[in-house]
């Protein structure tokens, strides 16, 4: 369990899960060794034939996207995702209310509008004003069985470069962002179950999709880091995993928005053995309640934050520790987030088990919808 003040988040947060599968091409194998099972994910070794077909199955399905604001141009990228004219972006890329034209492969332009976006997982929906007829659409793919180092492709328009393919491998799964979406002043929400990368990414690069070796999209690329001093840190590179995409994209389509699943509680990051034995929590796995939002669905279930002043400034002990979701044991409020929105709506109960002093309760409650 980790904890740290200054990690504070509300449980409305969005979150999201994996990623999922891919396969190569035939390669050599060498004596003495077995071949892969059919269907295996990856083969011993990845022969440039894979990447040229991958590259040549999905490249017409990438278009770029360019936002006109006051003079500027601003590059961004994308991929079509049906026939009916619809391209999936970040909401970072169109985000600024400029005309916005889609350029395919192919140096046809078209006039698009944004139909539906949202923050928390920077995911916007382009609508294609007049649709061509060479619209490609790339599969989306689960994200429920990625691993880590498993190949991935990433395709877009780094600087302006249209339609340039780098590659990597999965280096890390459930990594959790900051967003654009904002819980107040000092908070922002986090979009969970993030895919990272070291497959290159540069501006430009951002609403384009990651792939796997089957062709099928397994994330859309939405992030480099940056070490904080306007300098990015080479190799680590973050994707919205296509998880969270599928639940979130209808929503977008149909209603122009998403909504989440509530809590609406305040729970803790990292932190020390110290704080945690401050808390009483050391040897305890769970999420922590430091604040419970008043009116929310947890303060009407009856759910406690702590009350008692402790050691560590700001936050107090004797708060309910959650160990349990729907009977599924959780670790982290990571956990939790996950469940909640990759598999709950508003509106929906879920059966909290906690442990309050010494004693264990069954809980259960209704979630809301997200302020």
């Amino acid at each position: 369990m980790r904890f740290s003040r200054a990690n504070l988040t509300k449980s409305c947060v969005l979150m999201v899960l994996l990623v999922s599968c891919q396969l190569g091409s035939p390669s050599i194998i060498p004596e003495n060794q077995s071949s892969p099972a059919p269907g295996s994910y990856y083969d011993y070794y990845l022969d440039e034939g894979s990447l040229i077909a991958v590259y040549g199955r999905t490249q017409a399905g990438v278009v770029s996207i360019r936002q006109y604001i006051e003079g500027r141009v601003v590059f961004g990228s994308g991929f079509i995702i049906d026939r009916s004219g619809h391209v999936l972006t970040n909401w970072h890329v169109v985000s600024a209310g400029g005309s916005i034209e889609v350029l395919f492969s192919s140096g046809l332009l078209a006039e698009a509008r944004v139909i539906g976006s949202d923050e928390t997982s920077d995911l916007a929906v382009l609508e294609i004003e007049e649709i061509p007829e060479e619209l490609r659409p790339i599969p989306l793919g689960s994200s429920s069985e990625l691993e880590i180092g498993q190949v991935v492709l990433a395709i877009g328009n780094p600087v302006g470069l249209q339609n340039t393919m780098t590659s990597g491998i999965i280096s890390g799964l459930s990594r959790y962002t900051r967003t654009y979406g904002k819980v107040d002043e000092e908070q922002a929400f986090a979009n969970a179950s993030v895919i990272q990368t070291d497959a290159a990414i540069n501006q430009g690069n951002s609403g384009g999709p990651l792939l796997n070796l089957d062709g099928s999209v397994i994330g859309i690329t939405s992030a480099k880091l940056s070490s904080g001093f306007d300098r990015s840190v080479a190799g680590i590179g973050f994707a919205t995993s296509s998880d969270v995409i599928n639940i979130i994209l209808p929503s977008l389509i149909e209603h122009g928005k998403f909504e989440y699943p509530y809590l609406g509680i305040l729970s803790l990051g990292d932190s020390s053995l110290a704080d945690l034995e401050a808390l009483d929590l050391d040897g305890k796995n769970g999420v922590y309640i430091a604040e419970v939002v008043s009116g929310s669905p947890a303060e009407l279930a009856g759910l406690a934050a702590g009350i008692q002043i402790s050691r560590i400034p700001g936050v107090r002990s004797g708060g309910d520790l959650i160990q349990k979701v729907d009977n599924l044991e959780i670790a982290n409020f990571e956990e939790l987030m996950d469940y909640i929105v990759l598999n709950k709506h508003p509106g929906e109960n879920i059966t909290l088990t906690i442990l309050r002093g010494s004693e264990n309760l069954v809980i259960q409650l209704g979630l809301g919808t997200r302020p």
